[in-house]
């Protein structure tokens, strides 16, 4: 009913099978190179394969003296040896492993091949955490009366029922996620998705993923078989090292800490940035604010992040012109947008308000977002200019159509691509609610795509209504950074759009699943300059203003965006900040 398996399930598989499966350990001793391994794995899983077996990948055996291969990298390249020989069909892959943890590691074994994926060293830290009492008892604790397995737990045994508790709950989340990243693909069964290769790799050089990863592109080249080679052993002897002095570090993948991964910005940068913009004087706010960007820049230069931080300016091929040359502030500001469509709602009036009246007081824009606008601030200094038609259509109304200088078709957004708004029933109050048309404590979903948007024509078809709702509103159509984007912008720009949004991936939104934050959307540096080639070359780049957002955060990634091809920029995260 499911391929991600608990413990006691797998169990159950694997004594059904019986002599009908082989147990293939996914590890490599010190003395050997991954290569080698794999070359032996392959060999034994195609054996088994031919005599009709099924496989059982198992990293188990990992520790001191065996260190372990990436389960993924095992299941790819098994998976593609299968189809070549064209007896994929004749086994099963099943993995065992202690790398798979959170939805999106399930997706990707399961993308390249993977039949089943049991996660036990995820089993083993929730049954540690429920025996440490960490985790409390769970609110329907009382009507527990049995372990995930099925046995009879006595009442009275209130750590076995709460790790039965927290383990169906990891589980469901799990599948539910799983569910969530296939819809995304236009995929409704497990039996599609696995082995569909639905993924776009980033720095791994074309070579390794042409042998390992058959049918994956990446359009960042990068390392290969001995760099990862090297960073499993590294990682291996840190954490050897590591487990005397337990218990293991957070690796601070959403929460900056010190010593561990880099971020694109974190809590001091976040504090220059606040103290220039509430200095009242000029000089010293511009003194702070460069203080900000120099920070930034250090930041960048010592641990790159973003794909633009590998990049510098050509200076020698530029000559230098006065202030007095350049476009006035009045014009850039113009091209400035803020909040990246962040609604009504989702922040609170205030933010919302604030981030209105400051962009219209320096002469940019601002996007009021998919939740509508209260009618009082229609037609005052509180007023976005943008006004957002989102696939839920919530708070789309005539005298809001009316009173916008832009509408924006938002298709997709570059944190979540694939998917829409989300907004907890606990936010939903009677002022948000009353704004949406809807209930107060209703949960608000938008559908990830339109129901009225299945063609080129029905865009032009929505495009023309609008326009003929609100003649003197522009309109602007939001797409995300992703492969082909130019094709469909092109399209989009054929349609009568005024207006096209690249958006980029490394921006953020609360209102996000985790997977989708961390594991989808390109950067925008990626595609502007493709979209905006795709519209020269059909003779449509004048026709349309070219917008791009995705973690901009100060005017060098402005710069970049510009000579790329972009004509007006949308920062979100730092404006929030």
């Amino acid at each position: 009913s499911t391929p991600i398996l608990s413990s006691s399930a797998f169990e159950n598989v694997v004594k059904k099978l019986g002599r009908r499966s082989v147990v293939i350990d996914t590890v490599f001793s010190k003395g050997e190179t991954i290569e080698q391994r794999l070359d032996y794995i392959v060999e034994k899983a195609l054996k088994a394969a031919r005599a009709g077996k099924h496989i059982i990948l198992s990293d188990l055996k990992a520790g001191e003296d065996q260190l372990p291969l990436p389960s993924l990298l095992v299941t790819s390249v098994i998976n593609a040896r299968l189809n070549q020989e064209k007896i994929r069909h004749k086994t099963s892959i099943n993995v065992q492993t202690a790398q798979a943890r959170d939805p999106h590691d399930f997706a990707t074994l399961i993308g390249m091949g993977a039949n089943t994926v049991m996660p036990y060293l995820t089993e083993e830290t929730i049954k540690a955490e429920c025996a440490s009492g960490r985790f409390g008892e769970f609110p329907d604790i009382s009507n527990l009366e049995q372990r995930l397995d099925g046995s009879d737990v006595p009442m009275d045994d209130r750590e076995s029922v709460v790790f039965s508790s927290a383990l169906k709950n990891y589980y469901k989340a799990s599948e539910d996620a799983l569910l969530k990243i296939m819809s995304k693909m236009g995929v409704s069964t497990v039996n599609s998705y696995r082995g569909s290769m639905l993924f776009g790799a980033k720095g791994l050089s074309k070579e390794f993923l042409n042998k390992y990863f058959p049918g994956v592109n990446s359009r960042i080249d990068g390392i290969g078989l001995d760099e990862i080679e090297k960073r499993i052993r590294h990682f291996h002897e840190k954490n050897m090292t590591m487990l005397a002095s337990w218990p293991l570090q957070i690796g601070g993948l959403n929460q900056k800490r010190i010593g561990d991964r880099p971020h694109a910005t974190d809590a001091f940068a976040n504090r220059l940035l606040q103290d220039s913009a509430i200095n009242s004087d000029p000089e010293q706010s511009y003194e702070k604010h460069k203080a900000y960007t120099n920070y930034l820049d250090r930041q960048a230069e010592n641990n790159p992040v973003r794909l633009r931080h590998f990049w510098d300016f050509d200076r020698s091929k530029v000559t230098p012109i006065s202030l007095a040359e350049v476009e006035p502030e009045e014009e850039i500001m113009k091209k400035i947008m803020s909040s990246a469509a962040i609604s009504y709602g989702s922040i609170s009036p205030e933010a919302h308000e604030t981030l209105a009246v400051a962009m219209n007081r320096i002469g940019g824009r601002s996007n009021s977002g998919e939740g509508g606008e209260e009618p009082a601030r229609l037609g005052t200094e509180k007023r976005s200019k943008i006004k957002q038609v989102a696939s839920g259509r919530f708070g789309v109304t005539p005298d809001y159509l009316l009173d916008a200088d832009e509408i924006q078709i938002k298709i997709a957004q570059g944190a979540k691509p694939g998917l829409g708004g989300e907004l907890p029933g606990t936010k939903v109050d009677a002022t948000i609610a009353k704004m949406r048309h809807c209930k107060p404590g209703t949960t608000l979903i938008s559908p990830p795509p339109h129901h009225d948007i299945y063609s080129i024509e029905d865009l032009a078809q929505l495009i023309a209504d609008i326009k003929e709702a609100s003649p003197k509103a522009r309109v602007n159509v939001k797409l995300v950074a992703a492969e082909g984007v130019e094709t469909v912008a092109v399209g989009v720009a054929k349609c009568g759009a005024d207006a096209i949004t690249i958006s980029g991936g490394t921006g953020g939104t609360g209102a996000s699943p985790q997977t989708a934050i961390n594991h989808s959307g390109d950067e925008f540096e990626e595609h502007v300059g493709r979209v905006h080639s795709a519209l020269i070359e059909n003779g449509l780049r004048e026709k349309v203003e070219l917008i791009t957002d995705g973690g901009i955060n100060r005017g060098r990634d402005m710069v970049v965006g510009g000579m790329l091809g972009a004509d007006s920029f949308v920062m979100g995260l730092a404006l929030i900040e």
